[in-house]
């Protein structure tokens, strides 16, 4: 299974950056304007580790369906599982998403809305409005 695409990268040189403004920080600030920088810094850490962390407690119950059972009792127990712990962390983005969609379309329509008032009240104006996808959801 490949990680799907919209799955951040770790971005290493987001660490280089850091750590190159907390030395030209040491070279030219004061000890509050360092410790300022450093904490912002270690800020990002901790918010980029707990989103990690995050998703790998979520995704680490689909480690325990790796093996199947033999046991004709134990596997409805390892197919409530895997609808549970495998297919639920995909279902739940999805409805996440599809609900984003939505506000997403409604919100086109408002700023399209809002181009139409500027078009009105000024008949010298005429905005071309960029195509947009098609959105359909399909939950």
């Amino acid at each position: 299974m490949s990680l799907p695409s919209c799955w951040p990268v770790l971005n290493l040189e987001l660490f280089t950056n850091l750590k190159s403004q907390i030395e030209a920080a040491g070279k030219a600030e004061s000890q509050e304007q360092i410790q300022a920088i450093v904490d912002e810094v270690y800020a990002q850490i901790n918010t980029m580790e707990g989103a990690i962390s995050s998703q790998l407690a979520t995704l680490n119950p689909i480690l325990a369906l790796i093996t199947a059972p033999i046991n004709p009792a134990e596997v409805i127990t390892w197919i409530g599982n895997f609808i549970t712990d495998f297919l639920g962390p995909y279902i739940l983005p999805i409805a996440k998403y599809e609900a984003q969609l939505a506000e997403i379309a409604i919100e086109v329509v408002a700023i399209a809305d809002t181009i139409s008032a500027i078009e009105s009240a000024r008949p010298e104006i005429h905005i071309t409005i960029p195509a947009f996808p098609n959105i359909t959801c399909k939950l």
